[in-house]
């Protein structure tokens, strides 16, 4: 300090002036670059807050989506499989299907001598309507006695209406009381033939599945919400997009019958006919199995008894 004053007093005014504006210049200098520096932090402080927001959003929107398109419990193949023990019926329980997880498709005729029969319903269709109300009671004998196995695969064709609705009810079911589906499944099928895009609404779906005896606590709010849309459409899209699983069709109608992943192409209402399929389908494995065992079978053994006579 005692060398800058020696020199400051041995310059001429002029030089004194000078210098004192290049100090003045470096301190402008270093304020300038102390504010930039200041702005850079603000800025990175700033981006780094917005990134988190956008991180918070981007989160929020992708859980909201999973959540919205996350499968019902107990539907991991996008259906939801009823077996028998000779007493009741009782569903296969899962856990769901993620977002954007590819179905695990149920395996064809697991169980000796049982048959396994696949449901694709469009509850706002007609011919599902017709289907399930004339073979039914046919259906829930044989899954009783074991005879069977019926895996069911709500979908909805047209992606709105009743079909959507009642997609979505069934899910509810199947997530929150899988073990009444049937009984579900039966009241969706008798609204039909009243339905219209608007009616009944989910309020009233709820309400008539309360009274089928589905009462199992959040079934109905799952109803109202609409749980369950986001996945009936995709749901919906996975079977009618390409072959279905162990069968050689895709989905094109809103009543589709697969035994051991063959589709029925009979009549609809007759469960006679139904019968006879289910026994040809059975009866060239069976009859191999014969052959192979060194004994000639002309029927299959496990075809589930015709009664009661349709």
């Amino acid at each position: 300090m005692t060398n800058l004053n020696h020199e400051l007093a041995s310059m001429t005014k002029k030089e004194r002036k000078e210098f004192q504006r290049e100090i003045a210049r470096i301190e402008r200098d270093q304020e300038r670059k102390r504010r930039k520096r200041r702005r850079i932090v603000t800025i990175l402080v700033t981006l780094v807050a917005v990134l988190a927001v956008l991180a918070l959003i981007g989160w929020a929107v992708f859980s909201s989506l999973q959540n919205a398109n996350r499968g019902p419990k107990n539907m991991l193949s996008d259906g939801i499989v009823l077996t028998g023990d000779g007493q009741a019926i009782t569903a296969t329980q899962t856990k769901p299907l993620e977002w954007g997880a590819t179905p695990v498709a149920t395996t064809e005729g697991a169980a000796e001598n049982q048959v396994s029969m696949r449901l694709y319903v469009d509850y706002s269709d007609k011919d599902a309507a017709t289907f399930s109300t004339s073979n039914l009671e046919q259906l829930q004998q044989w899954l009783t006695a074991g005879y069977v196995t019926l895996e069911v695969h709500p979908v909805s064709l047209s992606g709105d209406g009743y079909g959507l609705r009642a997609a979505n009810a069934a899910a509810c079911v199947a997530d929150l009381a899988p073990d009444t589906f049937l009984a579900a499944h039966t009241a969706l099928v008798a609204a039909q033939a009243s339905a219209t895009a608007s009616t009944p609404s989910n309020e009233e779906i709820a309400t008539a599945l309360s009274s089928a005896g589905v009462t199992a606590e959040g079934v109905s709010a799952c109803i109202t919400d609409g749980t369950f849309d986001g996945w009936v459409t995709g749901a919906t899209e996975r079977a009618t997009a390409s072959t279905l699983p162990g069968a050689d069709t895709a989905l094109k109608s809103g009543a589709l019958l697969l035994v051991n992943g063959e589709p029925y192409t009979g009549a609809l209402d007759d469960p006679a006919e139904v019968i006879a399929f289910i026994t040809q389908v059975l009866e060239p494995a069976v009859q191999e199995e014969g052959v192979e065992g060194g004994t000639e079978t002309p029927a299959p053994s496990g075809t589930p008894t015709p009664t009661p006579t349709p």
